[in-house]
């Protein structure tokens, strides 16, 4: 968390996110954008930029509420799981 907090406000920690970023993101979205395009199921309007944006935000989104914004709620991980694949996938299928 504080490694996230880092890089959302700048400073040496959010540059050495940016570099990795930059030097795998080609390669990491790449791969899976690849994957997922073979198939046929996904939507041509999506990008891997929106791809990442969709699954990262719905990640990041659960990281947050389970950890820090409502640690003490209880939770069912597999059933939270399971909702954020189904939404990350109707999200990214093609029509």
């Amino acid at each position: 968390m504080i490694f996230l907090s880092q890089v959302l406000t700048g400073g040496e920690s959010k540059d050495l996110f940016i570099g990795f970023i930059t030097e795998s993101e080609k390669d990491f979205v790449n791969n899976i954008f690849d994957r997922f395009k073979r198939t046929g199921e996904m939507s041509p309007s999506v990008t891997p930029l929106v791809m990442l944006r969709t699954i990262g935000g719905q990640l990041l989104t659960y990281f947050l509420q389970t950890h820090k914004i409502a640690p003490q709620l209880p939770v069912d991980k597999e059933a939270d799981l399971n909702l954020i694949i189904e939404l990350v996938t109707k999200t990214i299928a093609a029509e």
